[in-house]
């Protein structure tokens, strides 16, 4: 079961997890006797996950978006309504749809001018849109059912400020606003092809000192590497507690436990620090890398991934996706816009691996309930943008001098979460344990591709993408949920996703 700041709490506290030789993988290719999956059985992600799930859900229900309690769909619709009535256009209203908009306005009067997020009182978002002292859901009202009908005469009329209108005039969404739909579809890819990478043998692991240093920098520049030296010191010393060297079987998962668990806890106390992003960058660059300085060598007797990915490595140094030349100390040579990897793995159409990595393993998480909350109206979806939730959360407490409260910037659902606080489950608790829902997903995937694949060559990288994560599961898992937090915070401009690029070519 999952325990505060990534700890987890194995249920047998010896589980050997099992190894999967090539020979057991060609007779019994199955999801459910993977490593994998007994890693994230342990760490047991399940429970916070469906809390949350369970939260939105009724909220969605109740409220009509999970995300304002139905706040800021009640403000577009009456923008709408009322630049309607300002171009002189007539909406027939029946004498109960009547009552009902004006009792709202009476009850909520002086709102409706409020920007996004900012309607005068707390405790309006806090108990959700209400209507005679019962949940409003101005999303199945009857007053949304005709403006919807009328939506299409806003263009015609030219009415200003038109994003007010997003409630009606963009449908709800399912919301993915824990990891954004945006940083899944080009994390994933990004994360297997640096992962089966670095075994390789034409790369190394860059130096710690020079990542840790371009981390910062591209994140904004304001903190310097000494600063993060005692938190990065703590963080190893409960790797070293592990007592072992080899991280075989249980070890590993302890060592993986130990990074993450280390990890969290520092960014729970830098949270409410100057520049936070910052130091929450240069913490992760540092972690992923040391899980990908401990899982590489362990994979070295996998099969070689490197026929499979070369160009990512070898190609023209301005346009590496991973990697970097040697010795290499331009940041912009040195990091990778992760945004662009569907385009620039395209470019690389000859290579096995990187083609079923955009194309078949990259998935479409626009509709994946199990990463999902409930819904979101469509003027909070857009409000939000693709920015993750750890990262609006940190941005918002950044501006405000309480704790987050209620506000829909970064979800009321999520309230209850802290940023900082070692009392009560964390947003950064809650971001870990969707990635470990997505990794399921991905995962059931492969073994759904190569149970179905037809071509060898297809069917060999499969297989050897299977033994890399299986032969070092728990540093597979850790390094994804790693990966995910540091790409809410690697970029000062938040309209990319750059991120630095931990490996180098040997020659």
């Amino acid at each position: 079961m999952r325990n505060k700041y990534g700890k987890y709490k194995s249920n047998t506290g010896s589980y050997s997890f099992p190894y999967i030789t090539p020979a057991a993988a060609m007779k019994s290719i199955r999801y459910d006797d993977s490593s994998v999956a007994a890693v994230l059985g342990e760490m047991g992600h399940t429970s916070l996950l469906n809390e949350y799930e369970h939260k939105a859900s009724e909220n969605t229900e109740k409220f009509g978006c999970a995300n304002c309690l139905g706040i800021e769909a009640l403000k577009s619709c009456v923008a709408l309504w009322d630049a309607f009535g300002t171009a002189g256009l007539a909406l027939a209203l029946n004498h109960d749809m009547t009552a009902n908009l004006d009792a709202l306005r009476l009850a909520y009067s002086g709102i409706f001018a409020k920007d996004f997020g900012a309607c005068g009182d707390d405790e309006f978002y806090a108990r959700g849109l209400r209507l005679n002292s019962s949940p409003y859901n101005p999303l199945s009202s009857s007053l949304y059912t005709v403006l919807r009908q009328n939506k299409g005469q806003i263009d015609a009329l030219r009415l200003p400020n038109k994003e007010r209108f997003k409630s009606v005039t963009k449908q709800s969404a399912h919301a993915h606003a824990v990891i954004s739909r945006k940083s899944l579809e080009v994390g994933v890819r990004y994360g297997l092809c640096e992962y089966l990478a670095a075994p390789t043998e034409i790369v190394a692991l860059r130096q710690e000192a020079t990542v840790l240093n371009q981390s910062l920098a591209l994140a904004g520049g304001h903190v310097q590497a000494n600063a993060l030296a005692p938190k990065w010191s703590a963080i190893k010393r409960k790797l070293e507690l592990i007592g072992s060297s080899t991280y075989e079987g249980f070890g590993e998962f302890q060592a993986a436990r130990a990074i993450l668990s280390g990890l969290i806890g520092q960014i729970c106390d830098v949270a409410d620090s100057p520049y936070a992003a910052e130091q929450i960058a240069g913490l992760c660059t540092l972690s992923r890398r040391l899980v990908l300085s401990l899982s590489a060598p362990r994979r070295r007797h996998a099969p070689d991934a490197k026929d499979y990915v070369t160009s990512l490595i070898t190609g023209n140094p301005d346009s590496l996706i991973i990697g970097c030349d040697r010795g290499e100390n331009n940041l912009n040579r040195c990091v990778y816009d992760v945004l662009n990897i569907n385009n620039d793995l395209g470019r690389y159409g000859g290579d096995v691996g990187l083609k079923l990595i955009r194309s078949k393993l990259g998935l479409s998480w626009t509709t994946e309930g199990s990463v999902e909350f409930g819904k979101q109206c469509g003027l909070c979806e857009d409000s939000q943008g693709s920015a993750d939730l750890s990262r609006r959360a940190l941005d918002y407490y950044a501006t405000h001098d309480s704790r987050l409260g209620c506000n829909p910037y970064y979800g009321i659902t999520y309230s209850d979460l802290s940023i900082d606080d070692h009392r009560g489950n964390t947003m950064w608790d809650l971001s870990s344990s969707v990635v470990c829902q997505a990794i399921v997903v991905f995962f059931r995937n492969i073994y759904a591709e190569y149970g179905k694949s037809k071509v060898d060559s297809d069917k060999d990288f499969l297989l050897t993408l299977i033994y890399h994560c299986n032969n070092t599961p728990s540093f597979f898992v850790v390094y994804f949920e790693i990966l995910f937090l540091e790409l809410a915070f690697s970029d000062a401009d938040q309209q990319r996703r750059r991120i630095v690029k931990l490996l180098e070519r040997k020659s």
